[in-house]
């Protein structure tokens, strides 16, 4: 079959010769897919303030799994997670209760501390990251489960 005879049997609104080798034709390939896409409506509204799709229970789960692995560096594994069972935003405050879950009792332990010293610490870093992110009071409860 020759190169042109799809062309001419489809009818195609344009056809575009792209060589992975030489990397030829990607300029004119993305030049012609621009003109045949149609603009829609934004699929997210347009504001300065949003800055993902992902809402803001996603990103306390990660500031505090942030400070975890800060904490703990290399004692607690990267499959640790941590789930926002609660959360409450208010006017002027916004309460979160967030489990850490680990694999092995062991690492619970670890993350309790003695006498509850490592998720009291855990607890401070992860407001003080929170408060600076979400721009207002937090009252923070963590817990470990297994």
């Amino acid at each position: 079959m020759k190169v042109d005879e799809p062309e001419k049997q489809l009818r195609f609104k344009s056809v575009h010769y792209v060589s992975a080798i030489h990397v030829d034709g990607v300029k004119e390939l993305l030049s012609g897919i621009r003109n045949y896409i149609l603009p829609g409506p934004p699929l997210y509204p347009n504001s300065k303030e949003d800055l993902s799709e992902h809402p803001v229970r996603f990103f306390v789960s990660e500031l505090i799994r942030e400070q975890l692995f800060l904490l703990f560096h290399e004692d607690i594994p990267y499959s640790c997670t941590v789930e926002i069972v609660q959360y409450k935003a208010e006017a002027d405050i916004d309460k979160i209760c967030a489990d850490n879950i680990v694999n092995r009792k062991s690492q619970r332990g670890m993350l309790i501390g003695k006498k509850g010293a490592a998720i009291k610490e855990l607890g401070i870093r992860s407001w003080k990251s929170i408060e600076k992110f979400v721009g207002k009071q937090v009252c923070l409860e963590l817990h470990v489960s297994t």
